[in-house]
């Protein structure tokens, strides 16, 4: 039973238990859920306060309902929007959240080497010789990865790769804490390398550096 002080909390923790079930694969996708009475009697709310977390997971893409016919999980990736994702991360299985949060290291990165070339823009060789100047800490890293990052969003005219940083760049900062080691920072680095044409390897003595 959740016990809870306000409608607020009551909501949070019927999400959170919703959202624990379906990271966890208790539901497959286009499978049923449990009736509403059935599932409030499970979590330990009454039906109204179920329902409303229910219209606010079909916003998101995670349930579809229909009147006269039972709830169904629309499954984790196959319906949820990233959104929806970024907003419940604390909530997902780890192996799920796991995956998300290398994923948002990954898309990033391509996703603004790609614009880089689309663009056919160098970003300031300062960037890249004080991003190779950062290896030795995460922290800097990221401040001046970011940099770079945040001068080709402010560079790209389409508006959809910019709604796509905003809901990378909170993921990337939540996974460089546990997955950016010196492997990574050093892939990195060569990808930003590579696409700057400005740059030679020999100044960077990139040899070194990505032979690991």
């Amino acid at each position: 039973m959740i016990v809870c002080n306000n409608m607020n909390n009551v909501a949070d923790n019927t999400e959170k238990h919703l959202i624990e079930m379906f990271s966890k694969s208790q539901y497959f996708p286009n499978e049923s859920l449990p009736s509403e009475r059935t599932l409030a009697e499970a979590i330990g709310v009454n039906r109204c306060s179920l329902r409303t977390v229910l219209k606010a997971m079909e916003s998101d893409g995670w349930i579809s309902m229909r009147h006269g016919s039972s709830t169904k999980f629309n499954g984790f990736y196959e319906g949820c929007n990233l959104n929806a994702a970024l907003k419940r991360a604390d909530y997902i299985e780890d192996t799920i959240s796991e995956e998300l949060l290398k994923g948002a290291l990954s898309s990033l990165l391509e996703i603004t080497v790609f614009l880089i070339k689309k663009n056919q823009i160098l970003f300031p060789e300062e960037y890249l010789f004080s991003l190779y100047n950062s290896m030795d800490s995460r922290e800097n890293f990221v401040k001046k990865e970011l940099t770079i990052i945040n001068w080709v969003k402010e560079n790209e005219k389409n508006n959809i790769y910019q709604l796509l940083f905003n809901q990378l760049i909170p993921l990337y900062l939540k996974a460089t804490v546990t997955y950016l080691d010196s492997s990574e920072m050093r892939h990195r680095l060569k990808e930003y390398q590579t696409v700057n044409d400005k740059l030679t390897p020999q100044q960077y003595s990139f040899d070194s550096l990505t032979t690991a």
